[in-house]
């Protein structure tokens, strides 16, 4: 980000970065532009001010968590099955401040529960548990298309949810519902329990509130 007369500007990559250099000739200069943008490459929240509109912060996702947790499943019929379940959370922002609202995303590469026939349709709840500088919980959710018999389960499920207080959150996901419609037996519920230990999805740091900025990621 660099000043020119009552305008500031936003530096997006590598091609931005050369061309701001550029503007510095001086090898003293050009290493201290090198020091303040490096010490900014690890804030994932930018300033922009643009003449008199004001500050705008904008938001950048977290680098999805990977993670792949133990359950058991109640499945109609079949009774209890031992289930894993692989995949990532994304955060957006990655580091919210107090207060803002902060989007989710948990995608589901594999669940090794499977249907012996074609699925219609699926839908799914996933539980996030909230725990360290507060405790919480909240929803997330999504659903799918068809599936082929003995294919395993992939989407995402999405949601929000605002930390009321600054420090660092750990979050797990909790209780899972799947809900599958069959063309030969109508809606099926699989209720899921995760096995403990929970593993932890991600790490969330919330920062102090942003006063006086706009969030433009709402």
């Amino acid at each position: 980000m660099i000043a020119e007369g009552e305008r500031t500007y936003l530096i997006g990559g590598a091609a931005d970065f050369r061309s701001v250099l550029c503007r510095f000739p001086d090898r003293k200069e050009q290493r201290t532009m090198i020091e303040f943008f490096g010490m900014r490459a690890i804030s994932t929240a930018t300033v922009v001010t643009v003449g008199g509109l004001g500050a705008v912060v904008i938001q950048v996702p977290a680098r999805a968590a990977g993670f792949s947790a133990g359950y058991t499943c109640t499945v109609p019929v079949l009774g209890a099955r031992s289930v894993t379940i692989n995949g990532t959370l994304t955060a957006w922002p990655s580091r919210p401040a107090v207060n803002t609202r902060t989007r989710f995303r948990l995608h589901i590469s594999r669940l090794s529960l499977r249907s012996p026939v074609a699925i219609n349709s699926w839908s799914a709840a996933a539980e996030i548990d909230v725990s360290g500088a507060q405790s919480a919980s909240f929803r997330l959710a999504g659903s799918g298309a068809s599936l082929p018999a003995h294919q395993p389960v992939t989407g995402d499920l999405a949601g929000y949810w605002t930390p009321r207080v600054r420090g660092t959150h750990e979050l797990r996901v909790g209780n899972v519902t799947l809900r599958a419609n069959m063309p030969l037996f109508g809606d099926a519920t699989a209720l899921c329990t995760p096995n403990a230990p929970r593993p932890v999805l991600a790490t969330l740091t919330v920062a102090p509130s942003h006063r006086g900025l706009r969030d433009v990621t709402r």
